[in-house]
């Protein structure tokens, strides 16, 4: 596989090697579209290690970027082998247990004990999409990529007029019929696509199409480029598409030459169904210490497309420290370590009022085993590795950086200072950025106001209040595991390249892998030099969230094992899904 992490190498080269298929809009320098041809790994400058940081040497950010391209290269293979439209590590699919075998063996070189394999049946069914089209004027619209959950076509080609609204918001609505049409609205940036264009969980914008009668709904932004994006779920009953900037350009360009009197129409198909009976693996390997008390490091290493820098940053990170740290002999390392690398991060089920949680069904059946075993108190540190380094960029329009992406972060909360200041330290030790605010410690009441002290040290640090943004990843979202551990995540989430297919190991900075797995470990020997009483709390069990999934005693005592057969499965989710069906439970696209 080509090497990133060294010199200056073509995009357009990485891209034809990677076969993405996409293509260049002939569009002049200035457009609101521009998109260099001539895109170059950047020659990321490497931190120079403070004097007392000689302990944390052997830790290498090209090494660790080998195991990003490795992974990488899985979802590649997957690809190319017969998944054209649909590839990534997705959840039970061949590539998602092969990255789990090959972490697992990662693990034994390393040196880790008590190394397996955890198999994790999903108590629903998932969702298999076959194959899809979209056209404008008998041209396929090439970026067009379906989220999870959208609604099939049940192999019929919908011709419909589309109708431009704007932004999408209740006021693109005014004066203007979708009814029966093809809703078309386009975001100003990546974020707010991902996270609010309908790429989430019940985005407004999905809502107001369906309130108006439309039919479908085709939705961008304007990063530039003509990226695939797959940025989350829907559960409505219409067709959904997201599309690269410069389709979504063609398409109001075409309604603009159209007039009010003759909207272009768009053609559609989507083949997909859900299906039962399927599995996905968890990696589980152990370090053993001087006592029982506990340090979990976890990465999920499910990912969309390349899912280079997310996640596979964060399990090439998380194998990093069980190597540095399995070179200290035992005498030395005053807590078990406990490496765990899950899937499941980015598959969802039913998320409207009528069906269960969406659920990452593996780190679920982990935190509740977890739970029941009464291991939590013994913890004194969770790392939740979640995509800790990616390069400042704005996508398609201003280009890319040698620059390392400033990270959210968590480090235990108001109520664990000792804790927070170990964290900051680190990060700043190693030249870690950050955030100003650190992500809110209520991860629940995201939207709250909250105030944090700029500085634990400097006299003249200033307070700064801020709405909330809440923990995400694993350790907010599985049981919400930030209140009842010791929590610590950095990650970057601007979603220029997250969730899209140019999240490749070219944005992903080796100097930015190095200088967090640094950091992490220098945060593991500092919470090793405090008693578990000094960083632990009694859990919050009365807040935290308990998934509601379909589980019975069987699966949460042996994850393999099945509440129903899959001809139930089927019967229970159509329920919530009255127009799709149940497809064979065969386990593959």
């Amino acid at each position: 596989m080509q090497k990133f992490s060294k010199g200056w190498i073509s995009l357009g080269a990485v891209m034809a090697v990677a076969g993405f298929g996409l293509y260049q809009a002939e569009a002049q320098p200035g457009s609101a579209i521009y998109n260099p041809q001539s895109w170059v790994v950047p020659d990321y400058p490497a931190h120079i290690l403070p004097p007392d940081a000689a302990a944390y040497k052997d830790i290498d950010g090209h090494h660790i970027h080998d195991y990003v391209e490795y992974l990488s290269g899985i979802a590649e293979r997957y690809r190319d082998n017969g998944h054209p439209q649909f590839w990534g590590r997705y959840i039970s699919t061949s590539a998602e247990h092969e990255a789990t075998d090959w972490i697992a063996k990662k693990f034994k070189d390393a040196g880790l004990s008590d190394v397996h394999i955890q198999t994790v049946t999903d108590p629903v069914p998932q969702w298999a999409p076959k194959s899809w089209e979209v056209s404008l004027g008998g041209k396929k619209l090439t970026s067009a990529m379906a989220p999870y959950g959208t609604a099939s076509t049940h192999g019929k080609t919908l011709d419909l007029p589309v109708v431009y609204v704007g932004m999408g918001s209740e006021a693109d609505y005014v004066n203007r019929d979708v009814r029966g049409k093809i809703a078309f609205y386009i975001k100003g940036d990546s974020v707010s696509t991902n996270s609010i264009s309908g790429l989430s969980y019940g985005a407004g914008e999905w809502r107001q199409a369906v309130a108006h009668g439309a039919a479908a709904i085709l939705v961008s932004d304007m990063r530039g480029g003509n990226f695939h994006v797959e940025g989350g779920q829907v559960d409505i009953d219409i067709p959904v598409f997201h599309l690269g900037t410069e389709d979504a350009v063609a398409i109001r360009d075409a309604i603009a030459k159209g007039g009010a009197n003759n909207a272009p129409h768009i053609k559609l198909r989507l083949d997909s169904a859900w299906e039962s009976g399927r599995t996905e693996k968890i990696a589980l390997g152990m370090l053993p210490g001087m006592t029982d008390e506990r340090i979990y490091i976890t990465a999920h290493h499910d990912g969309k497309f390349d899912g280079a820098g997310d996640d596979a940053s964060g399990v090439a990170t998380e194998i990093a420290l069980a190597e540095h740290f399995a070179k200290i002999p035992k005498a030395q390392r005053k807590r078990t370590m406990y490496f765990i690398s899950e899937a499941g991060h980015h598959n969802y089920i039913a998320s409207n009022k009528k069906g269960p949680d969406w659920g990452a069904f593996g780190t679920w059946w982990l935190y509740l085993d977890m739970e029941r075993k009464k291991l939590f108190p013994k913890t004194a540190l969770f790392i939740n590795v979640e995509h800790p380094a990616e390069m400042i960029a704005h996508a398609g329009t201003t280009g890319r950086t040698n620059a390392v992406e400033p990270l959210w972060w968590y480090a235990g909360g108001s109520s664990r200072p000792n804790l927070t200041k170990i964290a900051i330290d680190a990060w700043n030790e190693f030249g870690v950025p950050l955030w100003v605010e650190p992500t809110c410690p209520a991860g629940s009441e995201s939207g709250k106001t909250y105030t944090h002290k700029t500085s634990l040290t400097d006299p003249h640090g200033e307070s700064v209040t801020y709405k909330c943004r809440g923990v995400s990843g694993e350790i907010a979202e599985i049981g919400e595991w930030w209140k009842v551990v010791p929590g610590v995540v950095i990650q970057s989430s601007n979603f220029a390249f997250m969730h899209t297919s140019e999240d490749t190991p070219a944005i992903v900075p080796w100097s930015g892998l190095q200088a967090a797995t640094q950091a992490y470990s220098k945060i593991i020997d500092e919470v090793n030099k405090l008693p578990l009483s000094a960083v632990a709390r009694p859990p919050e069990l009365a807040n935290v969230h308990v998934p509601k999934i379909p589980m019975c005693e069987a699966w949460l005592k042996d994850s393999s094992q099945r509440c129903m057969t899959p001809e139930q499965e089927c019967k229970e989710f159509a329920k919530l899904y009255p127009l799709e069906t149940c497809g064979p439970a065969t386990g593959k696209f």
